[in-house]
């Protein structure tokens, strides 16, 4: 089985499939009971030896799934009680499923019987094993009030593939789904598991491989781990110099806002850049040497605490000197900002766009269409609409397909959209850092990721791996045990500790 996991939609995952059992030949069953062997696993270790399992069965393979869960449950002496579907509903492998189901001592009731109701309340935890991914109409009727009586209950819940009556691409209950403390991801994350809108049904995704070749999700977005995270770092040879390491010069900051530069350019220092020089307006020059004399200040003539229209003169005449750009941070949106821009674009040399030079570059997308260099963006998702036009509500409803586009029309830039999940992608890869977590739901985050790919991007080789490192890095750092009162500082202070567990 492959180690990757993937991210799809439900006609993806479905195709997949579909693909696996008649294309490359392997039976549905053995798919079924690789599922059912993953799930059973997970079950048997998150339960209690004396609480007894209850498998809420749907008709089609998700309920076959759940009766192979019921069945494995029981060879390893935990107590289950499964509610099938009417017998008239049960067909194909489902049928097969019931069959085995028969051969083993589980007292199974069907979905109308009178003594379904005490069962919810008597067991400790509950398999959903309704509906899957595939689901393509409204859940009503009897199937509907099984929903309600799984939400009811107060038990854990284990869903299988989806929780039932979930939308797997679009992540909308229809119109109401199970919430799931667990949801087992069978072969690949649905897209709508990872939505704002489907998240909150599904609590902890666990994935489940269950024997689909990789082959057959080439092209379908790749969820990041830890081990392939490794595999991207570069080692550092202990006799390097900081030349080696990259010259960056960062552009941004203003009087109104000077911390965004100063957390940027701090993350950038702590992300093994080897030189790293900030360009900002005089005026802020000594607020920034006094956070950390270890950055060097370029002072910009200056407007009113912004950067002045000569200064973008001053930017040509000394970008020679630096192998990596970035620019944005604090900078404010300026006819300037566009002008500053634009020098750097004209470099040879990596340029990192965040911020407010995003809404600059979204100006000029022509820009792009004559540059050979690597060009980085780091948008949100209001700043993903400055940079393409396309309205907030059209990229929340498929923030994949929005990247995926623009990464066609730009194949030589790399995206990095910020959301609940990040979508890292370049031409027509895609990667997916799933790792949600509120503590970066503060100001300056943004500010400190942007810092961390520009100082990778002076010692990798791939911009890239770059990103994808440091899009998990950052997710890394943010780990905490009180997200509320956890500061952008402090991601800075915890990078150290990140990049040596990555290391070892």
């Amino acid at each position: 089985m492959s180690t990757e996991f993937f991210v799809c939609t439900s006609e993806q995952a479905r195709w997949a499939d579909q693909q696996a059992i008649h294309s490359c030949r392997i039976p549905s069953l053995i798919l079924m009971e690789h599922a059912a062997l993953g799930c059973t696993e997970y079950i048997f270790n998150h339960t209690q030896p004396h609480e007894s399992g209850l498998i809420v069965c749907g008709p089609g393979n998700n309920g076959a799934d759940g009766m192979a869960i019921a069945r494995l449950l029981h060879e390893r002496q935990r107590k289950v009680f499964v509610v099938a579907p009417l017998k008239e509903q049960i067909r194909k492998d489902e049928r097969i499923q019931y069959e085995m189901l028969d051969c083993h001592p589980i007292p199974v009731y069907e979905m109308n019987d009178p003594a379904v109701n005490e069962l919810f309340s008597q067991c400790g935890y509950i398999v959903d094993a309704l509906f899957g991914s595939g689901l393509s109409r409204p859940v009503d009727g009897a199937w509907l009030e099984l929903i309600r009586k799984i939400n009811k209950a107060q038990a854990k819940v284990f869903s299988v593939d989806i929780p039932s009556g979930l939308n797997g691409t679009s992540g909308t209950p229809c119109p109401e789904a199970v919430h799931a403390s667990y949801t087992f991801a069978l072969d690949c994350i649905k897209q709508g598991e990872i939505f704002p809108s489907g998240a909150p049904y599904c609590q902890t995704i666990v994935p489940v491989p269950i024997g689909i070749p990789s082959f057959l999700h080439a092209g379908d977005p790749v969820l990041l781990d830890e081990s392939f995270i490794r595999s991207l770092i570069p080692k550092r040879s202990a006799f390097g110099y900081k030349g080696m390491f990259g010259k960056a010069l960062m552009i941004g900051g203003s009087m109104q806002m000077p911390g965004a530069i100063s957390m940027a350019s701090s993350a950038c220092f702590r992300s093994g850049i080897g030189l790293l020089s900030v360009f900002v307006p005089e005026s802020i020059c000594s607020i920034l040497q006094t956070k950390s004399n270890l950055i060097m200040s370029v002072p910009a003539l200056e407007e009113k605490g912004r950067f002045a229209a000569k200064s973008a003169e001053q930017l040509r005449s000394i970008a020679g000197r630096y192998t990596v750009f970035s620019i944005g941070n604090g900078m404010q949106k300026t006819e300037v900002a566009e002008e500053l821009l634009h020098v750097v674009l004209t470099t040879a040399s990596p340029v990192i766009v965040d911020a407010d030079a995003l809404w600059a570059l979204g100006r000029h997308l022509e820009w792009l269409k004559g540059r050979d260099a690597l060009t980085i963006v780091t948008p949100h998702i209001g700043e993903m609409s400055d940079l393409t036009g396309i309205p907030v509500s059209q990229i929340e409803a498929d923030p994949f397909q929005a990247v995926r586009d623009f990464c066609r029309a730009y194949p030589r830039c790399v995206v990095v959209l910020k959301s609940c999940f990040t979508l890292i992608s370049q031409g027509e890869k895609m990667f997916v850092l799933h790792h949600p977590n509120d503590a970066l739901s503060k100001g300056g985050s943004g500010d400190v990721l942007a810092g961390i790919v520009t100082g990778l991007c002076g010692w990798f080789e791939n911009g890239l791996d770059a990103a994808l490192c440091a899009a998990y890095i950052h997710s890394l750092a943010a780990d905490t045990s009180c997200p509320v009162s956890f500061s952008a500082e402090e991601l800075i202070d915890n990078l150290g500790a990140v990049f040596e567990r990555l290391e070892k």
